[in-house]
């Protein structure tokens, strides 16, 4: 009744405006759940409190809900809205091939009179920057800033300006960078200034002082930055900022913390379905490069433990046979062959087979 069409008619000025989630979980919470899942609204509402604050669990569920809801005749606009949740959970699990699939539609055919006709561009955004497409990214960057901007959806437009700001940082576009990351700070009230949208801009700001040879205000940027992507973000670029302040923490001297970081990063991408070829890329060669910088030649080399297992793995990827055979030869299954090389690649800090044997051979291994 009444309140239903309350929190249908509101919610998405308090969270998109204010960055107020608290308030639409309270009033969800208070309504029974078999009413909240009857009313597609609803759902994409608890979707996106959800995600706001950072926990995803029940989010399939919440989204199954919806799609039942909308039934056979749905109202253009409702749908619409619905497809902006998938597709922001899609991005927000790491899964950038899902993500373009849900939101492409979504831009194309979507119903403008949505308020969240503007999220399936950011999804598609971030998919494409993390699959390395930055042209495209950009363009869809465009679109969201765009469209948020005309629904007067502050957080978006914050969060976009952020992530644009990281771009040029990465760029070496320094001077837009920082007109990027002052101005989203700017716009920043105080309720905003705490959500996880936020992490881009302060990345960039950390990448920024770096680059001016201020290693604290650099470090003090990521850490906060840290403490914000904790919180939620697209794990692309959670892992990213992880992989900029592992850097930042390893020149201050603290190569504990930087190591730290790195593991992090490796376990959250390593959990998606799938993060972006860029992202894996990125945290390849920071492990790489840690790897290197902890041998120079006056300190013993770390050598990773191997179980007996992915040692006589690591010895058949030597050879010329393939994954299956070496499952045949070792009397386990193609999939136990798969996790232990994922295993191996993942403590020699490798992402190819022969990446793997060159690591081996240098380590003493193998022969």
């Amino acid at each position: 009744g009444g309140a239903v069409e309350l929190i249908a008619e509101h919610w998405t000025a308090w969270l998109l405006e204010r960055g107020d989630h608290a308030s639409i979980d309270a009033w969800l919470t208070l309504l029974p759940d078999a009413v909240v899942k009857s009313d597609a609204r609803l759902c994409v509402a608890r979707v996106f409190a959800d995600s706001s604050m950072g926990d995803m669990s029940a989010s399939p569920e919440w989204l199954d809900a919806a799609d039942m809801a909308l039934g056979a005749e749905p109202d253009p606009v409702v749908r619409t809205d619905v497809a902006a949740a998938h597709s922001s959970y899609r991005i927000l699990t790491g899964d950038c091939a899902g993500a373009i699939e849900v939101s492409t539609p979504a831009i194309e055919r979507g119903d403008a009179r949505s308020l969240w006709y503007p999220v399936p561009f950011g999804a598609r955004a971030h998919a494409r920057r993390w699959n390395g497409d930055l042209e495209g990214a950009l363009a869809d960057f465009d679109g969201y800033q765009r469209e948020s901007a005309q629904r007067n959806q502050i957080l978006s437009v914050i969060s976009t300006i952020g992530s644009l700001a990281l771009v040029h940082a990465e760029g070496g576009r320094w001077r837009e960078a920082e007109e990027h990351a002052n101005r989203a700070l700017e716009m920043t009230q105080h309720a905003l200034s705490e959500h996880w949208m936020m992490g881009g801009a302060h990345t960039a700001l950390a990448l920024l002082n770096a680059e001016r040879g201020d290693g604290d205000a650099a470090l003090a940027a990521g850490e906060r930055a840290l403490e914000l992507v904790r919180r939620g973000a697209v794990p692309g670029d959670r892992a990213n900022t992880f992989l900029a302040v592992s850097s930042l923490r390893r020149d201050a001297g603290d190569s504990d913390g930087a190591r730290e970081l790195l593991r992090e990063a490796r376990e959250l991408l390593d959990a998606c379905p799938d993060p972006g070829r860029d992202v894996l890329e990125r945290l390849t060669r920071a492990e790489a490069g840690a790897g290197r910088r902890l041998t120079p030649s006056a300190t013993p080399v770390e050598v990773p433990e191997l179980s007996d297992r992915e040692l006589a793995v690591l010895r058949l990827l030597a050879s010329e046979l393939s994954q299956r055979e070496i499952g045949r030869e070792l009397y386990v299954s193609l999939n136990t062959v798969k996790t232990h090389t994922r295993n191996i690649f993942r403590k020699l800090g490798v992402s190819t087979r022969g990446e793997a044997i060159a690591r081996a051979r240098e380590l003493d291994l193998i022969g």
